[in-house]
């Protein structure tokens, strides 16, 4: 909609040019009162509620073309379980923690209807595994390789297909849903162990439950600390927890590989050497540790000016 102020001068130049319009907004005059002494000053009027709808008016003919937005697709618990709950993160994080729960559940079962001996270095590799998964998808290199390849196919092809691989920004599921799974598998190691080390027959076998059961409390803290609701309400715990306790993690699972080894040298009556080698958590570890290690090896020394933009903006 527009009003209409009627000035009555004689030519268009003589406009009084202080003219203070309210709302601002550019003036214009219709090309059909040129030859006239007495102008119309057109002043849109800004819009005071956002349309519904979008309509365009063509200049041969005042017929309006609606384009109408559709309406909302199930009802609000169907939107939410679909585009919330079951967003690309979740479900690639639910795909990554079932996958696991269903192997743990599998071994059980084999255990339990075969006969088949459950070992704590079954657990353990198992546990290795998933940490090594998550450290990897997070690394640098494996990152930046991820979207060179996704981003390299053409731009001109099916929104479908394009649509498909910009899911890969959601590869913090296999991050999350790797590390909560290491998480049920270490609480299966502590039942397993306990179970075969419920009276320890000397001192090592009391330090290895020692170690084991403080792993498993620093992973349920960073798992604690890592909920989407605590990362939101305490930020910087969660960022202090998931690196600090995560390399106390890894020493401490290197203590307790070590002596694990030890303790099954003793058990087959083999060389300590060669049960450390046969130990699939040991050449894990190794890869582990250089993944948590090598981005340090990068950082560099650089002066920069930081700028307080807000209370909680550095620029």
């Amino acid at each position: 909609m527009a009003s209409s102020i009627t000035l009555p001068v004689e030519e268009v130049h003589h406009v009084n040019p202080e003219l203070s319009l309210t709302p601002p907004a550019r003036a214009f005059f219709p090309m059909n009162s040129r030859n006239s002494s007495t102008h119309t000053l057109v002043v849109p009027e800004p819009p005071h509620e956002a349309p519904t709808s979008v309509a365009s008016t063509h200049d041969s003919d005042d017929d309006e073309d609606e384009i109408t937005v559709p309406d909302k697709k199930g009802n609000r618990a169907y939107r939410y379980l679909r585009w919330n709950f079951g967003s690309v993160y979740r479900r690639i994080f639910t795909l990554a923690f079932l996958a696991n729960i269903a192997c743990l559940i599998f071994v059980i079962l084999n255990s339990v209807l075969t006969g088949a001996a459950l070992t704590p270095q079954t657990c353990a590799t198992a546990v290795s595994a998933n940490i090594l998964a998550a450290l990897f998808i997070r690394n640098e290199h494996t990152v930046n390789a991820m979207f060179k390849v996704f981003v390299l196919f053409p731009a001109k092809a099916p929104l479908s297909v394009r649509r498909a691989f910009a899911k890969v920004y959601s590869y913090g599921g296999i991050h999350s849903g790797c590390g909560v799974a290491s998480f049920f598998w270490f609480v299966l190691f502590l039942v397993v162990l306990t179970a075969e080390m419920d009276r320890p027959s000397s001192a090592l076998r009391a330090y290895i439950l020692l170690d084991s059961y403080l792993i498993g409390l620093l992973l349920f803290l960073i798992i604690a600390f890592a909920h989407p609701r605590a990362r939101v309400l305490l930020h910087n715990w969660f960022e202090g927890t998931h690196r600090f306790l995560g390399w106390s993690v890894v020493l401490l699972f290197w203590a307790l590989v070590m002596m694990l080894a030890e303790d099954s040298s003793d058990a087959a009556n083999i060389p300590y050497a060669a049960s450390v080698v046969m130990t699939p958590s040991f050449w894990m570890l190794i890869v582990i540790t250089a993944l948590v290690a090598y981005p340090w090896t990068r950082l560099r020394l650089r002066d920069v000016e930081a700028e307080a933009m807000s209370a909680h903006v550095v620029k």
